[in-house]
C-alpha cells in the first residue's frame, strides 16, 4: 500500500511524460525515454503531450508514516484534511519544517527504516523535497491524497 498525494490545478495544463511506471525505492516513478529504452530494448517510447489538470504526482510507502509521525509531518503529508489544509501553498510552512527536522538529524530518522528496506530515511528526503517544490510551484494547487 501506498500514499498517493497529487496537486490539482482549476485550468488545464499540458503535461509530459513516457507513462512508463515503474516501483523504485518504495515509489511509483515515470521512466525517462532513456530508462525504458534500457530497460526495455528495441522499444519505441517518446514523450507524450496530454492535457490534465493535475500538476504534480507522487506516491510512497505507508512504511514511512512512522518516519514522517515523528518529523511532524505525516498529517500533512497523509492527512492534511484532518488540519484544516486543501490548497498547496498551505503545506508549505509544515513541509519545510519537517524537512528540516529530517535533515538536521538524520540518524535518529534513519531509527524508523523499514526493516525490509520498503520505505526508508534516503528515499523519503528527495520525496518530500519534491513534493515541497511543487507545493511553491502551484501555491493555489488542490491537494488531493490518496491512501
Amino acid at each position: 500500500m501506498s500514499l498517493d498525494v497529487s496537486l490539482i490545478m482549476a485550468d488545464l495544463v499540458l503535461k509530459k511524460g513516457t507513462g512508463v511506471f515503474v516501483r523504485k525505492n518504495g515509489q511509483s516513478v515515470e521512466l525517462t525515454v532513456g530508462e525504458v529504452a534500457e530497460a526495455f530494448p528495441g522499444s519505441a517510447v517518446k514523450y507524450e503531450e496530454s492535457e490534465t489538470c493535475e500538476v504534480f504526482s507522487a506516491n510512497i510507502t505507508h512504511n514511512l508514516g512512522h518516519m514522517a509521525a515523528e518529523a511532524g509531518i505525516y498529517k500533512a503529508c497523509w492527512r492534511p484534511e484532518e488540519l484544516g489544509i486543501s490548497r498547496a501553498k498551505d503545506l508549505i510552512p509544515l513541509l519545510e519544517k519537517g524537512l528540516q527536522a529530517l535533515k538536521e538529524d538524520a540518524e535518529h530518522f534513519k531509527k524508523f527504516n523499514a526493516s525490509n528496506g520498503w520505505g526508508v530515511y534516503k528515499d523519503f528526503i528527495p520525496w518530500v523535497e519534491n513534493y515541497l517544490q511543487a507545493c511553491k510551484d502551484y501555491p493555489e494547487a488542490i491537494i488531493r491524497v490518496s491512501r
